[in-house]
């Protein structure tokens, strides 16, 4: 179970991170969807309840699933308590644009390893 949860988020991260790095207008759309209390809140249990899927279903305890599971179920946790300071999270990354082409940048390299784990 564990190889088909690394091959999901794999996939995720390489093709998420691909479409912020080579359209930079659609990472500008998210950011500012960011900013309304709505979309982190429900963003916030989506979070939650895929990290908790996949600590749930990591059978073979690697540690770098546990590590998304956790950051996952955590930036959910924190969506939902704080909304606010996700908002002003945004307002920050909108003027600071080269933060969330670098976090691209790693999430990219972190999905590929991802999908060459076996």
């Amino acid at each position: 179970m564990s190889y088909l949860i690394a091959k999901f988020w794999g996939w995720c991260l390489v093709t998420i991170c691909i479409i912020y790095l080579i359209r930079p207008s659609t990472c500008q759309i998210v950011l500012n969807m960011m900013k309304k209390s709505e979309f982190v809140l429900i963003s916030g249990w989506l979070s939650i309840f895929l990290g908790i899927i996949t600590l749930t279903f990591n059978t073979q305890n690697l540690n770098s699933l546990k590590i998304i599971g956790a950051v996952f179920t955590l930036n959910g946790i924190i969506r939902i308590a704080f909304p606010s300071m996700i908002s002003k999270e945004a307002e920050f990354l909108i003027k600071k644009k080269s933060i969330p082409f670098f976090i691209s940048g790693i999430g990219l390299l972190y999905g590929i390893y991802l999908l060459t784990w076996n």
